[in-house]
């Protein structure tokens, strides 16, 4: 077997292991460890700042969105070599300030706005910028260098069981210049 999918075999693994809860019982979102050969998976490569998932700070939640050169959003990603740059955003909800949706009712008002932007300069090279101070700073990616992986388990059928795993294998990134 070659590394990458040493990797996935000994994190599926750690995952029906682990995943249990206070009386021994997997949770109903977990893998189940007879259906872990079965689990359809794709690979994917990317740099380290970036987060496959939404990350959460009480109300708030980070999430990153891709674009195309076109500038245009990438909805679901296949190919993350096609990404020309990565936003940051940071959303939450105003709850000082409402707006009457079209019911005439009053809500909260969603709030979306940018913390940083990674745009790819070259195949090893990224520019981050840091909103609103516009903070420049470049990195350099390797490539070859492992920062660790995360899977995100996909439940298609929803029978409560994951068939579908995706594995986001991070290259590191390390600042070069301001």
């Amino acid at each position: 077997m070659d590394r990458t999918t040493l990797i996935f075999v000994g994190l599926i693994m750690m995952v029906c292991i682990i995943s249990k809860d206070a009386n021994g019982q997997a949770p109903k979102h977990s893998i189940k460890a007879t259906t872990a050969a079965q689990l359809d998976s794709t690979f994917y490569s990317v740099p380290d700042f970036y987060s496959a998932s939404p990350r959460f700070s009480r109300d708030t939640m980070f999430i990153f969105r891709c674009y195309d050169k076109h500038d245009s959003l990438i909805k679901y990603v296949n190919d993350y070599e096609q990404v020309r740059y990565y936003s940051e955003f940071k959303e939450y909800t105003d709850s000082f300030h409402t707006y009457k949706d079209t019911n005439g009712v009053k809500q909260f008002l969603p709030v979306s706005t940018i913390v940083r932007r990674y745009d790819r300069v070259a195949r090893d090279k990224w520019m981050c910028i840091q909103y609103p101070g516009n903070k420049y700073t470049e990195l350099r990616a390797n490539q070859t260098e492992d920062a660790g992986s995360t899977m995100i388990f996909i439940d298609k059928t929803g029978d409560g069981v994951a068939d579908w795993v995706r594995v986001f294998n991070y290259y590191k990134t390390t600042e070069v210049g301001h």
